[in-house]
C-alpha cells in the first residue's frame, strides 16, 4: 500500500521513497522524518459510492452486516498544518476562521476532536483546501483522514491507512455521535476501487476490485458527474434514516430496514456485474428503474 497521504517536507523525495518501499503494516512502517517547526501538507481523495450506500451505518450493520462498493476519484481535500512560533494560539481556516487559546474551544468539531485525540492543544495553524465544495463526496471523512495523517506526521507516529480510517470513524461515530457510516473514512484512507464487508461487530474487511483496463475505461467513459449548484446537509438525511432504524415503534422502521437490505443486494449485484461484464450494470439499473415505475 502506497502511503499517499504523507507529507510535503523539505526531504519529500527521501521520505516518499521510504513510505512507498514498505507494506502498510505498522511493524514495517518507518518513523517519519523529524518535521520540527516546518509546514506539513497531507491530502486525501473524495469518493463515489457505486453500491451499498447506507448499509455502513451502525444502526444497520450491527443487525444485518453492511456492504459497500465504492471508488476514490482524482479530486482531493488538502490539509496544511504549521506549528506557530509567535504565540500559542490555535488558528483554524475553513469556510470560516477561528482563533482560540485552546483546541477545546474550537467550534469545528472534527478539527477539535482530532487535535484533542492527539494531545495537540495549542500552537498550531490548520488550513483546508478542497477541489470540491463542502459537504460533497464524503467530505467530513476525507477532511478527518487528511488531518489525522498530517497530525501523525507531526507527532512522528506511524499509522497504517486502516488505523487512520478507524481513528476517523471513532471520532465521528463514537466521540461526536454523528449519524454517519464508515465508507467515507475508509475510502479516503485506502484510495482505490474497493468493496468491503462490515460485520455486526463493526469489523471491516476490504479487498481491491481488480477491473480489466477495458472494463475500467468503458465504465469511466459512461460515467458523468455534474455540479448543479445546490447543496444539502447529509447529516440530517442520515439522522432520519438512523432514527427510523433504531426506533421499532416508528411507522417507517420496517420500511427503512427493508430498503437498506435491498440496497445491499443491489450493491452486490452491481459488483458482480462490473466484474463479469461492464454492460450488465446498465441492465441492473434498468431493471431497478423499471420495477420502481411499475410499483
Amino acid at each position: 500500500m502506497v502511503w499517499h497521504l504523507l507529507v510535503s517536507h523539505p526531504d519529500l523525495k527521501q521520505m516518499r521513497t521510504k513510505w512507498e518501499s514498505v507494506e502498510a503494516d505498522s511493524a514495517k512502517l518507518p518513523t517519519p522524518l523529524k518535521t520540527g517547526n516546518r509546514m506539513i501538507v497531507a491530502r486525501a481523495p473524495y469518493r463515489i459510492t457505486l453500491g451499498g450506500g447506507g448499509t455502513d451505518l451502525p444502526s444497520f450493520y450491527e443487525k444485518h452486516g453492511g456492504f459497500i462498493f465504492a471508488m476514490s476519484i482524482d479530486k482531493y481535500l488538502s490539509i496544511i498544518i504549521n506549528p506557530t512560533v509567535i504565540d500559542r494560539r490555535i488558528r483554524l481556516e475553513y469556510l470560516q476562521s477561528e482563533l482560540v487559546e485552546h483546541a477545546s474551544q474550537l467550534r469545528h468539531a472534527l478539527a477539535r476532536e482530532a487535535l484533542l485525540l492527539h494531545k495537540i492543544e495549542t500552537a498550531m495553524e490548520i488550513t483546508s483546501i478542497g477541489d470540491l465544495p463542502a459537504q460533497r463526496s464524503g467530505s467530513s471523512g476525507t477532511y478527518l483522514v487528511a488531518l489525522l495523517a498530517a497530525l501523525h506526521a507531526y507527532r512522528r507516529t506511524a499509522g497504517t491507512p486502516m488505523e487512520i480510517a478507524e481513528e476517523a470513524c471513532n471520532i465521528e461515530i463514537v466521540r461526536l455521535k454523528e449519524p454517519v457510516g464508515k465508507q467515507d473514512q475508509y475510502m479516503a484512507a485506502l484510495v482505490d476501487c474497493a468493496a468491503w464487508e462490515i460485520s455486526t461487530s463493526g469489523e471491516v474487511k476490504t479487498h481491491t476490485v481488480a477491473l480489466s483496463q477495458s472494463a475500467l475505461h468503458e465504465f469511466i467513459g459512461n460515467t458523468h458527474m455534474y455540479y448543479i449548484g445546490s447543496q444539502r446537509n447529509a447529516s440530517s438525511i442520515l439522522r432520519l434514516q438512523n432514527d427510523a432504524a433504531l426506533d421499532k415503534k416508528r411507522s417507517d422502521h420496517h420500511a427503512w430496514s427493508t430498503i437498506c437490505k435491498r440496497i445491499k443486494e443491489i450493491g452486490l449485484q452491481i459488483l458482480d456485474a462490473l466484474k463479469a461484464r461492464i454492460r450488465s450494470v446498465r441492465q441492473v439499473c434498468w431493471t431497478i428503474t423499471g420495477s420502481r415505475r411499475r410499483a
